[in-house]
């Protein structure tokens, strides 16, 4: 049985999501299939307003609830505040990557331009030191977005940040040569 996973929360374009979450809905109607609205990072935002949730878009649906933490938002707040990552990613991978801005939440989206399978550049990129979640495993079981990964933000020092994408650009670098 397919399990779609959505992390939405924090990400721009908020119209297009409001019609995604719409459409998921129809679909899982359609099909009998439960959606399961977990949303760990939904009280966490920096800017905007928060879209509806799945359990309030469902209208009473009882094949669509919620689960709710306090894990992601409590403790990594703890040790940690947020950080404008764009100023490195500009300076390292200005010109063979584009990111995400999100307005909330602990991640960034990142896609390589210059042909570098994350999959592949995730053992690199251990290697000199730094760690990351590949595109593909956001599509299992299809293997979709090999171009790009997921960089947490939230756990990590602010002065450890510039070291941590220069890293990353010398794992690309290491992989692409």
């Amino acid at each position: 049985m397919a399990q779609p996973h959505l992390l939405q929360t924090g990400r721009r374009r908020t119209v297009r999501l409001r019609a995604r979450r719409h459409r998921l809905l129809e679909l899982a109607r359609s099909w009998g299939s439960m959606v399961i609205d977990d949303d760990p990072y939904r009280l966490l935002r920096f800017a905007g307003d928060p879209l509806p949730t799945l359990r309030e878009l469902g209208g009473g649906d009882p094949l669509v609830f919620a689960v709710r933490t306090f894990s992601k938002i409590v403790a990594p707040g703890l040790r940690a505040g947020w950080v404008d990552t764009a100023p490195e990613l500009q300076q390292h991978f200005g010109e063979i990557a584009r990111w995400t801005d999100p307005e909330g939440g602990f991640f960034l989206w990142v896609t390589l331009e210059n042909g570098v399978n994350t999959a592949d550049l995730f053992e690199v990129a251990l290697a000199e030191g730094v760690a990351f979640i590949p595109g593909p495993a956001f599509s299992l079981p299809t293997g979709r977005f090999n171009d790009a990964l997921r960089l947490c933000f939230a756990t990590t020092e602010p002065d450890r940040i510039h070291e941590g994408v220069a890293r990353l650009r010398r794992a690309v670098d290491l992989l692409a040569s």
